[in-house]
Parts: C-alpha cells; structure tokens; sequence
C-alpha cells in the first residue's frame, strides 16, 4: 500500500513529545523593512558619502550617542566605580544647558561646513523640554547634529578636539 499524505513539517522528540521544528528561520518583514534593516547594519560606507541625505534630527540622534560614549569613556577612565556617582557627574555634561554653553566655547573653532551643519541641526529642532528654553535645546541639538556629522564622516580626532575643548568647559563652569 502506498502512502498519498503530504509529508509534514519536520518534527523531534523531547521527552516522548513531538513538536514541529519550523523551518522558515527568515524574519517576518516586507522586503522594504529588510532593504531597510540590512541598509542600517551594512558596513558599506559608500552607501552614504555624505551627511546631506540626513535631516538634522537624524544626525543630531547618532551624535547624541556620541557624546554620551565619549563621556562615559572619560568617566569610566577616570577611575570612578560608583554608577550613581557616574550618573551624577554625567547629567552635569549631557543636558540642554550644558550642551548649549558648550557649543558657544565651540563656535570660533568650527569650519564653516561644521557650521552649516550646526545651523541645519540648530534650525531643525521642534519643542523643548521644561528644563530648559528653547534657544537651549536648538543649540544642544546643533551640537549632537554636528558630532553626528563628524561621526559618520569618520573624522574622530576632530570629535576629540571639540570634546576635549567641551568637558573642559563644562568641567571650570561646574567648579565655580
């Protein structure tokens, strides 16, 4: 007697209880979810030569995470073991005020394409926190546009000159 059934999906035992193995192991998106998806984690850097196809939010988004590492780098670095101490000393670097000070020192010392792009961060920024005004907000957006910028253009060394010249300003300003 031959057998007419479709075969079934695969299936192993575990303790005398059979459970179908799915074989489909692909994620669960559109194809333009995917495109996107590979897109963002793709180390082909020619994907994106410049930073002009960003909107300032977009840049200001990755250079906000660029300064929060390079702050907590310093901090970590400098012996502090203490997290809530860490967390203490870093809200005195990272927010609105600090970023907006900071970036005054930092002006004189921009090209003027770091400026442009300061202006197209500084320019874009909607509302703002209570903790700050909004002129606060839309010159620490600029700053986290501009270290965004630097970023994807791989320009690390000047990221560390602006930062260097940055927690050293905000280090005198929280000592007096």
């Amino acid at each position: 007697m031959v057998d007419n059934t479709k075969p079934s999906t695969p299936k192993y035992t575990y303790s005398g209880y059979e459970k179908p193995v799915s074989t489909d192991i692909s994620p669960h998106h559109t194809n333009n979810e995917q495109k996107n998806h590979t897109a963002a984690f793709s180390a082909d850097a020619s994907l994106h030569s410049t930073t002009q196809s960003f909107s300032g939010a977009a840049l200001a988004y990755l250079g906000d995470s660029v300064l929060e590492i390079a702050l907590r780098t310093r901090l970590v670095q400098s012996g502090i073991s203490d997290t809530g101490k860490l967390n203490d000393i870093a809200r005195h670097y990272v927010n609105a005020r600090a970023q907006s000070a900071g970036i005054a020192q930092l002006e004189p010392m921009l090209t003027q394409e770091e400026t442009a792009v300061y202006h197209r961060g500084r320019n874009g920024a909607g509302g703002h926190p209570k903790s700050c005004t909004a002129l606060e907000y839309r010159r620490a957006t600029g700053l986290e546009a501009l270290l965004g910028h630097l970023f994807l253009c791989q320009q690390y060394d000047r990221i560390q000159e602006l930062l260097d010249v940055y927690f050293s300003y905000i280090k005198h300003s929280m000592l007096t």
